[in-house]
């Protein structure tokens, strides 16, 4: 196994590709990085990117991958945690729980604004990933099956959801908070989220 003689090796230098990986696709994009540039900020061989992931689409897939399985885990505890709460408390956690999993990882707001631009891509989308939507869509499921009604479609919970998650990420996508801005804005943004959905859900 080149450059890694035992598995801890193995694993350290998978992670050092992760990180330089969502580093520079964060940076310039999927397609304005090459593996070999991704190797060489990681600190590893050049080719040892490829070892590990074959080509730059799995390795972008990877980075995804993982920042989504991330904030799957955050907002899951939300959702477990709060069987018992309101829509609208439901909903502001979901809130404070995106905003500070955006605060901490301001490569992955910069690599969902590229996969955006991918999605959207007129000549298809080779790198775009899958990935945000079905994180997005897992959600509106679980909050669906409390909010539905007879005066509230699905239709309507997919509006106030995607609402919640537009006001949530834009901000983070044209500066940087610090803590106590972070503290101001999910106090807005809680307070915003459970007037919204107390007038209308309950």
């Amino acid at each position: 196994m080149p450059e890694s003689t035992s598995p801890r090796n193995a694993a350290k230098s998978r992670i050092a590709i992760l990180q330089a990986a969502e580093e520079l696709f964060a940076e310039h994009g999927p397609n304005g990085v090459s593996l070999a540039e991704i190797g060489e900020r990681a600190g590893v061989s050049r080719g040892l990117p490829s070892y590990f992931f074959s080509d730059k689409e799995t390795l972008y897939q990877t980075v995804l991958e993982q920042a989504g399985g991330d904030l799957h885990s955050a907002l899951t505890e939300v959702m477990k945690a709060s069987h018992d709460s309101s829509p609208s408390e439901v909903l502001a956690k979901l809130a404070d729980c995106y905003m500070d999993y955006l605060a901490a990882h301001p490569c992955v707001v910069r690599l969902l604004q590229w996969n955006a631009l991918e999605t959207t891509a007129k000549e298809g989308a080779p790198w775009a990933s899958r990935i945000p939507g079905r994180l997005f869509d897992e959600v509106l499921e679980s909050l669906s099956k409390r909010m539905v009604s007879k005066a509230h479609s699905r239709a309507d919970v997919y509006d106030l959801l995607l609402s919640v998650v537009s006001v949530c990420l834009y901000p983070f996508q044209i500066r940087r908070f610090d803590p106590g801005e972070l503290q101001r804005r999910k106090k807005h943004i809680r307070t915003l989220v459970s007037m919204l959905s107390r007038t209308e859900y309950e």
